[in-house]
């Protein structure tokens, strides 16, 4: 960015104070190249001076600098989707008030992708609901296998119980059967009549238990549980079967989350391009009031994503960025008022950015940016413009002012040179605000005193003097 050519209050002063040591210099220079008989003349008549008396009075402290007229706020529009450009306002240094169309899009390609996402849309839905559902049977059907084979465990288990009695009773009549053998043939073979009527009745009741037990129901009845048995044996295995079947064909949890993933990311695929549909079909609109500042793409041309379009200026926000040499910096705070003159007019502003960067101009000078926004700017000012600003750093409503011209400086300070009495004297001083033509004087004189405006050489002090007809006694 350009910016103006820059002189501040403080290098006016400097150089006006050069000049004025030149100006002595030779006026001492002068002096000693008199004769000793017009020193004695000089000496024995007064010499008439320009004075002004010391007053009170405001003063106001001002750094003034050129500089240009920047946008405060911009913004770069880019392409959010890829669409040809059908209709193109916008060209370089063309207004916009917010709200107005910038640029129109065609959509077709858009509105195709929309009906793609939607229809990929149902389709995931759809298949994350039929999974959902054949999950939800096959979960019923390893529940109720489950179920059948906790009941058929349990009678199998009561059924083989069944079967271990019945072998049990089987067990004890065919040892009854042997014992009966073993009895019988030891009756046959006792030749002793009374032991053997006594076997005889031993046998017979053995007998009797023996028929108890009737082995025949209880050979059919053994038959009969064991068939029972083998049949709930088969009903859970087959029971087994479905629910290992069920088991395998259950979603995992990861395939589950995976389905609800893609039903999930179809239907943002398809919320995001409605939304860049919308967008599309909406056009490009001006943010703020503006300037366009720079176009890049054609009316015609086909734009791609994060493609950059145009930008956009502020007219609303605008500020003139000058630069403070290094002798004013120091003075300058964020807040302070400041005038700005635009092609002859003028507008009230304010600092609002010191820069904490210094750059150097085209006389390799150290220079810090300020900016110093306008408060309230109309149609009549334009980005770009050379604009000059006066920025007030302080004021003093009740001062001791004098000339700029009455104030001297050396190594050890600033001073001045008086009337005392009809003598010339020197005065030491402090100094405070100051602009091109004043300065306000802090310490070493008072109120009505009489200061020399014209040069005044170190030789003169001492001589008698008296103020020139006219000028403030």
């Amino acid at each position: 960015m350009k910016a103006g050519k820059l002189t501040t209050d403080a290098e006016k002063r400097k150089k006006l104070r050069r000049k004025k040591k030149i100006r002595n210099a030779l006026i001492a220079l002068a002096f000693i190249m008199v004769s000793g008989a017009a020193f004695l003349y000089s000496t024995s008549k007064p010499r008439e001076y320009r004075v002004v008396a010391v007053s009170r009075g405001g003063i106001e402290e001002t750094v003034e600098a050129s500089g240009e007229i920047i946008s405060k706020k911009w913004k770069t529009y880019y392409a959010e989707f890829t669409a040809p450009v059908v209709e193109l306002n916008v060209e370089t240094g063309k207004a916009f008030e917010q709200g107005d169309l910038l640029a129109e899009f065609d959509t077709s390609d858009l509105e195709v992708s929309a009906s793609q996402s939607e229809l990929a849309r149902i389709a995931a839905q759809g298949r994350a609901s039929a999974l959902s559902e054949q999950n939800s049977k096959n979960a019923q059907i390893y529940a109720g296998a489950g179920t059948s084979i906790t009941i058929l465990d349990q009678q199998i288990a009561d059924q083989i119980e069944n079967i271990r009695s019945i072998q049990e009773k089987l067990g004890e009549a065919e040892q009854k059967a042997s014992d009966i053998a073993t009895l019988t043939n030891r009756v046959n073979m006792e030749m002793d009549t009374d032991k053997k009527e006594d076997l005889q009745k031993t046998l017979d009741g053995w007998k009797a238990d023996y028929n108890s037990y009737d082995v025949p129901f209880l050979s059919g009845e053994l038959v009969s549980q064991q068939t029972v048995l083998s049949d709930l044996m088969g009903s859970r295995s087959e029971y087994e079967a479905w629910q290992k079947s069920a088991d395998a064909s259950l979603v995992t949890s990861g395939n589950k989350q995976a389905a609800a993933a893609d039903s999930n990311a179809a239907a943002l695929t398809k919320e995001e391009i409605d939304e860049t549909l919308q967008k599309a079909a909406a056009g490009l609109l001006a943010d703020f009031n503006g300037i366009i500042t720079g176009c890049f793409v054609e009316q015609g041309a086909t734009v791609t994503e994060g493609m950059p379009l145009f930008k956009l200026e502020s007219s609303d926000e605008l500020t003139a960025k000058v630069m403070i040499s290094k002798y004013d910096i120091g003075k300058m705070k964020e807040g302070q008022t400041g005038r700005i003159t635009i092609a002859g007019t003028d507008y009230e502003g304010s600092v609002t950015a010191i820069s904490r960067i210094a750059t150097t101009d085209g006389a390799e000078k150290s220079k810090i940016a300020v900016e110093v926004a306008l408060n309230h700017p109309d149609p009549s000012v334009y980005i770009g413009m050379e604009a000059d600003v006066a920025i007030t750093t302080g004021k003093n409503e009740n001062a001791l002012i004098l000339p700029v011209e009455a104030i001297y400086m050396d190594d050890t300070g600033s001073y001045c040179y008086v009337i005392e009495e009809g003598i010339v004297a020197r005065k030491d001083i402090q100094t405070g605000f100051e602009n091109a033509t004043q300065i306000e004087v802090t310490q070493g004189l008072e109120e009505g005193q009489i200061v020399i405006l014209d040069a005044v050489a170190e030789a003169m002090i001492g001589q008698r003097a008296i103020t020139k007809a006219g000028d403030t006694q």
